[in-house]
């Protein structure tokens, strides 16, 4: 619980990352000290030093350092939606979005919630014309995000499938 509480809080905004980590230091007292520890960059993770399909293919972009330098490519909403015709009824959950590492040359899905509505999303990642995703991550503590592809220089598409809803989104960059 500690680990993921961690990687969780590493995903926020600055001012938010603060509070986040002291209570996860006032939760789990020593955990959070010893994995904060290192200075951000200097990391010996193999997927880091030399990215490709096989260092970083589904791995965490949290414990691989990808994250460090990452931006938002693409980011949609996650629309709600009837299952018997698949038109949208209006309305959305949050946002799914498309995160890339310019230094690991890959992707991630990362789902954020905007109203608050209680669920459980299910999130993953694919390389664009072919059959290489992340495992599907499903989780009811947001924002969550998938493992990551290894896509340099081909586009990747995000999925978020939200219940209760349905709900559906997807972001490609």
């Amino acid at each position: 619980m500690s680990i993921r509480l961690y990687r969780h809080c590493k995903l926020l905004s600055v001012p938010a990352w603060v509070a986040c980590t002291a209570a996860l230091v006032f939760a789990v007292p020593g955990t959070a000290m010893a994995q904060t520890a290192a200075p951000t960059g200097s990391t010996n993770n193999p997927c880091y030093q030399s990215p490709s399909a096989r260092t970083c293919g589904n791995q965490d972009p949290l414990d691989t350092d990808c994250s460090i330098g990452s931006y938002v490519a693409n980011s949609q909403p996650v629309y709600y939606f009837n299952p018997d015709n698949g038109q949208p009824t209006g309305g959305w959950t949050g946002y799914i979005q498309n995160w890339y590492s310019p230094h690991c040359g890959t992707n991630w899905a990362r789902y954020v919630d905007t109203t608050g509505t209680a669920g459980t999303v299910n999130i993953y990642v694919c390389v664009d014309n072919s059959s290489t995703c992340s495992d599907r991550y499903g989780s009811g503590v947001f924002p969550a995000w998938s493992n990551m592809v290894y896509s340099p220089s081909t586009t990747a598409t995000a999925y978020a499938e939200f219940s209760p809803g349905p709900a559906e989104g997807q972001a490609s960059a």
